[in-house]
């Protein structure tokens, strides 16, 4: 694995492995890490970034290095931080994303709006809370808020839905090599897509893997989640590229597994008063660990571990 010599404002870029490439983020706006895969003939672009110009400034890195502007998008989930960068890519461009997914996306379209300066006055509220805030859960939440408005108010941000869906398994063959997708039905979300090229050993894995942040644990089922690490544990991959944070090998998927058994150890012990926990009743380990959604996992395992 090295660091590439390309520069952006928005990522770093590493080609993992010969013809497959992460763009790791090192500005907020992107909120998330995308990549792409160079197979020859076409070039799979895998996720999008929240940011449309991270997305604009990803377009021209993958010219830059493969001169080839076929592009197949695939975009791993249906959490705004990994798509909305679609709609800087050609029109023509097919958009992958599984079946059970396909339906938040068309949902997630209907329900927001998205026109230019539409959220001025909202980013002006935010910003100004910002400045009063104290409790560091309240901050990071809003700074979260904060930059998905600021995105969301870009000229020319607009909604580009996958065109293609497909369940199970897919393999998008090119003259270099072929990589192949699948679909985790429950996990960090409905419909997950993770995916790797048949002649490397690294893995596109979407927010199954959050390395050195918080993993959001709310949008899909916890134990699942679990599950779908564990199988991860045991392939034969060396690198995998995560949906936030650096990449990592097998050690930090590991870390993740030992985060949600400890997370959820804590949340059952401490049912009656959990909205008392904070980041430090967590093993040492987790302690650095960075963004928002402690907290957001509070909530939801305080409900979701009532029914269990």
């Amino acid at each position: 694995m090295i660091k590439h010599s390309i520069t952006s404002d928005y990522f770093e870029l590493y080609e993992v492995s010969e013809n497959v490439f992460a763009a790791i983020k090192t500005n907020d706006l992107c909120m998330s890490n995308a990549g792409f895969i160079n197979l020859g003939d076409k070039v799979v672009v895998f996720d999008t970034f929240l940011s449309i110009e991270a997305a604009k400034d990803l377009k021209r890195v993958i010219i830059d290095i493969t001169n080839n502007d076929n592009f197949i998008i695939v975009n791993s989930h249906s959490h705004l931080d990994h798509y909305i960068g679609n709609c800087m890519f050609p029109e023509k461009t097919t958009i992958i994303c599984s079946e059970i997914a396909y339906p938040k996306f068309i949902e997630t379209s209907k329900k927001i709006k998205l026109e230019a300066n539409l959220y001025t006055e909202q980013i002006n509220h935010l910003q100004n809370k910002l400045t009063t805030l104290k409790d560091p859960d309240e901050i990071l939440d809003t700074k979260n808020s904060l930059i998905i408005h600021q995105n969301l108010n870009m000229e020319g941000c607009k909604f580009i839905n996958p065109n293609l869906t497909f369940n199970d398994k897919l393999s998008i063959h090119g003259t270099l090599d072929n990589f192949e997708l699948n679909v985790i039905p429950t996990a960090h979300s409905h419909g997950d897509i993770i995916g790797n090229c048949k002649n490397s050993k690294v893995a596109f894995v979407g927010d199954l893997l959050f390395v050195d942040e918080h993993p959001y644990l709310g949008a899909g089922d916890p134990y699942l989640l679990k599950n779908e690490l564990s199988k991860l544990l045991n392939c034969d991959i060396q690198y995998f590229i995560p949906g936030h944070g650096p990449i990592c090998g097998k050690e930090k998927v590991a870390e993740q597994i030992e985060y949600i058994e400890s997370f959820i150890s804590l949340v059952k012990n401490n049912m009656s008063e959990s909205h008392k926990l904070k980041v430090y009743d967590l093993p040492n380990k987790f302690h650095h660990y960075e963004g928002p959604c402690f907290k957001w996992n509070i909530e939801f395992l305080s409900e979701y571990l009532k029914e269990k």
